[in-house]
């Protein structure tokens, strides 16, 4: 039996290319041909979840109705209506007090809120600030409001609409409306509204003197007259 030594040149390149190929040139073209795709969506965090989301909310009308004036501690009610299908105009006959009316077109999802907020007044909501949002019919929303401070005052409402990101509820503000109030308050609610803030003061500065110069008085006229 005849055995070869050795390697001929042509068996010595085919083993070195197979060499070069296996751990050279086979690492860096595999994962290239392989490798994973791209995201199909926008990850969580992107904005552009949030635009595609807006930009498919269809539109809405909403009437607004506050005062421009209000008495000192005495109550009043602000209104907000919002409908799908009925027409601002439509809307407008529908408010309770024609006083002050602002109306938009604004985009809308099926669930909306409304919240009404003031530093120099007590608000109380009549209705859930958030609400689901049909087809047909009005929604509304109704504060009843009372000034407890006096001058120029200022009412703040911010209306969103309630978005699902990935199955978590989001607000998104759609539209906010500003109304500066000028709260009038008259002579005796000015008189009481400063006895009660300075009734301490009173007492030293001007009643325990006047009671102790009524009691001297009364002290005197008894002693004269025994």
């Amino acid at each position: 039996m005849c055995i070869r030594k050795g390697f001929t040149l042509k068996e010595l390149l085919v083993v070195i290319f197979i060499i070069i190929a296996t751990f050279i040139v086979i690492p860096l073209v595999i994962p290239k041909l392989y490798k994973a795709p791209g995201p199909l969506y926008p990850p969580p965090t992107s904005t552009q979840v949030i635009d595609e989301i807006v930009k498919e909310l269809e539109w809405g009308n909403i009437v607004f109705n506050a005062p421009t004036s209000m008495r000192f501690k005495e109550k009043e009610t602000v209104e907000l209506l919002l409908s799908h299908s009925v027409s601002i105009k439509e809307l407008k006959t529908q408010l309770e007090k024609a006083i002050g009316i602002e109306s938009a077109s604004v985009k809308i999802s099926n669930r909306m809120e409304a919240r009404l907020s003031g530093t120099g007044f007590q608000v109380e909501a009549r209705f859930p600030e958030v609400q689901a949002v049909s087809s047909k019919g009005v929604i509304q929303w109704k504060w009843y409001v009372t000034p407890t401070e006096h001058g120029l005052q200022r009412l703040h409402l911010t209306l969103s609409a309630n978005l699902t990101v990935f199955n978590r509820d989001a607000p998104f503000v759609i539209r906010t409306f500003d109304r500066t109030i000028d709260v009038e308050i008259s002579l005796a609610q000015r008189a009481s509204s400063f006895f009660s803030k300075n009734w301490k003061w009173l007492w030293a500065a001007i009643l325990v003197p006047v009671v102790g110069y009524l009691w001297r008085r009364y002290y005197k006229a008894k002693h004269v007259a025994t």
